[in-house]
């Protein structure tokens, strides 16, 4: 039996050949890369979940910055939204331009919600994903819960708005911390 042997950089100028974008092939986390996703923010807004800046909460940066997405759908036919998940990464969000572009469009999806699955995230505080509930007030001293979820951090939006909408929160499931999820804001709601 003969064995094919095939370099790295042989894969990659056969995906370069195919139109395949390397930074669109998803691949494993790097040590650093796990240690630094972490969700900041600033006064409220999320500015960067992990290595990704949110100067620029495009779809395309997405996919930059995690590689291909797994799934990729319009809820219930709205084109405005689109949901997208890196199952790897136990990553799902969702994007949406509701200024009447398509929101599955990398160029003109935006970023309005963000949820991690994966104990590699945290917060700028500290909580991560798999820590204990009674846990989330040593990080968060003001956290309540609303609606079966944990209000990490909140922001008054104002115009017209009923009070402080989340901008943080973090799910539970049976005494843990199950996900955490920054809303973003971003596709003109």
């Amino acid at each position: 039996m003969r064995t094919v042997q095939i370099s790295l950089a042989s894969v990659a100028l056969m995906l370069g050949a195919a139109g395949i974008a390397k930074s669109s092939v998803a691949r494993p986390l790097t040590a650093h890369e796990a240690r630094s996703y972490t969700i900041v923010t600033e006064r409220g807004f999320a500015t960067r979940l992990g290595p990704w800046r949110l100067r620029n909460a495009t779809l395309a940066r997405a996919i930059e910055v995690f590689g291909a997405p797994s799934s990729q759908v319009h809820p219930s036919g709205y084109r405005e939204a689109c949901r997208v998940a890196w199952r790897d990464r136990h990553i799902k969000a969702t994007f949406a331009n509701f200024g009447g572009a398509d929101g599955c469009d990398p160029a003109s999806g935006l970023l309005m919600r963000f949820t991690v699955r994966s104990s590699a995230w945290r917060t700028a505080a500290g909580l991560r994903v798999g820590n204990r509930t009674s846990r989330i007030t040593e990080f968060y001293p003001s956290a309540a819960i609303e609606h079966g979820l944990w209000t990490l951090l909140s922001r008054d939006f104002g115009l017209g708005t009923p009070g402080p909408i989340p901008t943080v929160s973090a799910t539970p499931r049976n005494g843990r911390v199950r996900a955490l999820t920054a809303y973003v804001y971003a596709a003109g709601d």
